[in-house]
């Protein structure tokens, strides 16, 4: 089914996306379509046999709708002519527009489209525009006439009972043809809807933000504000035309139309607004009227988009005899505009109006269209490129006269002092100096984030969280996991000493020994094997405190290097304990004796790991968070899920630190 608009009028450019009729499907020659169908309102699956009697249903021509007869959900039926040469062949069938529907071939359900409902509500109408294989096969029993196979489609527009589409007449539109070429016909209008969009939109708009750029430095003279708001709602309004050529609801499709008649009222308004900037320097009363106009336009647009095309329509004719007086009489009374050279403003108009003046002919039946068909559509907007340019010439111009008056400055700036001179380059060297510095570090702090694992491990038994507060730039902490093929999960947490890239590099190097050392099966010779290793790299003053936590089943075997206590919540003892492991940090004194506990966890317990930022945390009077306050705000939020308790306790961090 397709949507046609049943209106005497209507907004130019709306006129001209009518009359494109894109390469259509070439139907097969031996399938023939039917000139009438019948119809019956209402809803009943029993229809959709293909031996029902339909002789009572109402009979309408191929292409009708019943509208007077129509009650938001229907039936209608036909019998196709198809050559048996062209059974099991793959052949297209297309049902365009928006609405709900099933097909039926020979009462077996072949496609559903969205979802038919039995009121606004519940309907979900789609717009179909992809042909589907569509093969018909010869049956078991030679005595059914295969070769007229009956089409039942089951039909819902409850959509239409918006007012938003008051003024719309629908239309029935089935399509069969070649599946390829069908394809390849849609291929290739979807490929030129999107080739004009992006093409027409992105010129319209690096128009529109050229000259607003333009104005907002050099606010003289305005007639750049207006252009560039004709060529931004131009963008608006080409944009949204085509993009309701592939819109897949009736609500996008109506909020699209809206779009593009408010876009093609405001741009017909700033194209007259822009055609008295350059020359009046007291805006017309005409163009007060204009603007009223185009508010009350744009609020009926809005209200009854459909309805209202035809005030658009002839509020663009409106505008087109008004903007040829202005030219008239710069051209014929010789009367000197505001800027000069603007009458080259005025050649590039021409084109466009006389685009527009010819396509408001051929929409009336003046006279048939002469050109080609690949012009006609979208030639209008073709034509404003010409008046773009012809304004981008006109400001070049002005341009070069602003560049004569910069060389004079210059001779004054040559002027100054050596010394002055010198301080300037001075500046821009320690400046560049700076940002280059500043650049390494982020690289720096970015790699230490990348550093870190992408995913935490799923575990049946355990829920795990993590959070990070990087700072601006490269710290020490440092987290990771793995997971081995036995179910045990290694932990490690750690916090190298200092900032910058010296932590960043300290970080990397431990995420190296940490990836080699994690399937050994003790924390302790983990923790000794990477002090070892770190001591031998001869990091001067650098070291890594660490934590490593083995996880079996509910069985933790936790040791430490120089982090802060870890906190437990016993869920049978509903107490916070502090689990304090006490260790010189790694690649300190490669022999310490480190030391390891072990923890037998119970369904409800929660472990808290933290580095030293957290409980170090100062407010804004020189106060420190403190272990004790990290336990309370740790026990407030026991009972939710570690990513709760984590954003409990960030909140908690950034309230103490206002």
């Amino acid at each position: 089914m397709t949507i046609s608009y049943n209106t005497n009028f209507f907004p130019l450019f709306l006129l001209l996306i009518m009359s494109f009729s894109p390469v259509s499907a070439q139907p097969l020659q031996k399938i023939g379509l039917p000139d009438i169908y019948t119809y019956h309102p209402g809803d009943s699956l029993h229809w959709v046999e293909p031996d029902y009697n339909d002789q009572h249903w109402e009979v309408l021509k191929y292409g009708t709708f019943p509208v007077n007869n129509w009650q938001g959900v229907g039936w209608f039926r036909f019998v196709l002519a198809v050559d048996s040469s062209l059974w099991n062949v793959p052949l297209g069938f297309r049902l365009r527009g928006f609405g709900a529907a099933e097909i039926y071939l020979n009462g077996r359900l072949l496609y559903r489209l969205g979802k038919i409902g039995s009121s606004p509500q519940a309907e979900v109408a789609v717009r179909e525009f992809i042909p589907h294989p569509f093969i018909i096969a010869p049956p078991p029993d030679s005595s059914r006439l295969i070769s007229r196979p009956v089409i039942a489609i089951r039909y819902s527009k409850f959509y239409l009972q918006n007012p938003a589409w008051s003024g719309v007449t629908p239309i029935i539109n089935v399509e069969m043809g070649n599946l390829y070429q069908m394809n390849r016909d849609i291929a290739r209008r979807t490929r030129m809807i999107t080739w004009n969009q992006m093409l027409l939109t992105g010129v319209f708009l690096s128009f529109a933000i050229i000259h607003l750029l333009l104005f907002i430095f050099y606010p003289e003279p305005r007639a750049n504000l207006f252009f560039a708001f004709f060529s931004g709602f131009g963008a608006m309004a080409v944009f949204f035309l085509f993009r309701n050529f592939l819109t897949d609801t009736p609500d996008d499709y109506i909020r699209n139309f809206r779009l593009y008649e408010i876009g093609l009222t405001l741009l017909a308004l700033f194209g007259i607004r822009f055609t008295y900037a350059i020359m009046y320097r007291k805006i017309p009363r005409m163009f007060y009227i204009f603007l009223a106009i185009a508010i009350i336009l744009c609020v009926a647009v809005w209200l009854r988009p459909i309805e209202a095309g035809k005030y658009v329509y002839l509020y663009t004719l409106l505008l087109v005899p008004e903007t040829m007086r202005n030219l008239a009489i710069v051209y014929f009374k010789k009367r000197k505009p505001l800027l000069e050279g603007s009458k080259i403003i005025g050649w590039g108009a021409i084109p466009l109006l006389l685009t527009g003046v010819y396509q408001i002919f051929i929409s009336l039946g003046v006279f048939e269209d002469f050109l080609p068909s690949f012009m006609v559509f979208p030639r209008p907007f073709y034509a404003m490129l010409v008046l773009m340019v012809s304004m981008s010439f006109f400001l070049a111009r002005n341009v070069a006269r602003i560049n004569r008056n910069l060389e004079k400055q210059l001779e004054q700036v040559k002027t100054l002092s050596e010394k002055t001179l010198r301080q300037e380059l001075e500046r821009a060297e320690l400046e560049a100096e700076n940002a280059r510095k500043t650049r390494e570090l982020e690289e720096a702090r970015q790699l230490q984030l990348s550093m870190l694992p992408k995913t935490i491990p799923r575990l049946r038994h355990l829920s795990i969280a993590v959070r990070m507060q990087t700072a601006t730039e490269v710290g020490g902490d440092y987290y990771d996991f793995h997971l081995g093929d036995d179910g045990v999960l290694t932990v490690a947490f750690g916090d190298a000493t200092g900032h910058g890239l010296q932590a960043g590099t300290m970080v990397a190097a431990t995420k190296s020994l940490f990836n080699a050392l994690a399937p050994e099966t003790s924390p302790l010779t983990i923790l000794q094997k990477m002090s070892l290793a770190l001591k031998a790299m001869g990091f001067r003053g650098m070291y890594m405190a660490m934590m490593i936590v083995k996880v079996t089943g509910r069985q933790l075997r936790v040791s430490s290097a120089g982090m802060p206590y870890m906190l437990l919540y016993d869920a049978a003892s509903r107490e916070v304990k502090e689990i304090e492991l006490k260790g010189m940090p790694l690649g300190s004194f490669p022999d310490f004796s480190y030391q390891q506990t072990e923890l037998q966890l119970k369904k409800g317990d929660t472990i808290l790991l933290m580095s030293d930022g957290f409980p170090e945390l100062f407010n804004n009077t020189g106060e420190m968070l403190g272990d004790e306050r990290a336990r309370a705000y740790f026990a407030e939020a026991v009972q939710h899920s570690p990513d709760e308790i984590i954003t409990h306790l960030m909140e908690k961090a950034h309230t103490w630190a206002n």
